[in-house]
């Protein structure tokens, strides 16, 4: 369950609301812990949906399937995180588009664009995905 708080709203009715609704949905339950996290707004749909359009494209010009210009332009851009493994050791992974906020996705898709012109690919710029991914007001 997920419920957004604001700082000057009344949070007291909501975190009841939350509580009875949790217990009445999950009879069973006899603990539940409470949560809070800032409100962090991932990448959209529609920048995803554009993203891995210009995957397929740039693929297709280059030769690589869309999961491997994923991996390629992600390794090029977004470089790595560590891992820490249970024996201690530790791992070197490519960072997820999924981590990232709406802005730093437009970010990525800009490297990702001029990326592209550099090797005269021209990518496609749908109206429909392009100027709200890119936080365009038309």
């Amino acid at each position: 369950m997920k419920r957004v708080l604001f700082r000057d709203k009344p949070k007291q009715q909501v975190i009841e609301s939350l509580v009875k609704s949790f217990f009445v949905d999950n009879p069973k339950v006899e603990k539940a812990v409470i949560s809070l996290k800032e409100d962090r707004m991932n990448r959209s749909q529609r920048q995803n949906a554009l993203l891995w359009m210009w995957y397929k494209v740039i693929g297709d010009e280059t030769g690589y399937t869309q999961h491997a210009m994923h991996d390629v332009l992600r390794d090029q851009f977004l470089g790595y995180r560590e891992v820490k493994k249970k024996d201690g050791s530790v791992l070197k992974v490519l960072k997820s588009t999924t981590e990232l906020n709406v802005d730093q996705m437009k970010d990525y898709l800009n490297e990702i664009d001029m990326f592209a012109r550099e090797w005269g690919i021209m990518l496609p710029m749908p109206e429909d995905l392009y100027y709200e991914s890119m936080g365009i007001k038309k």
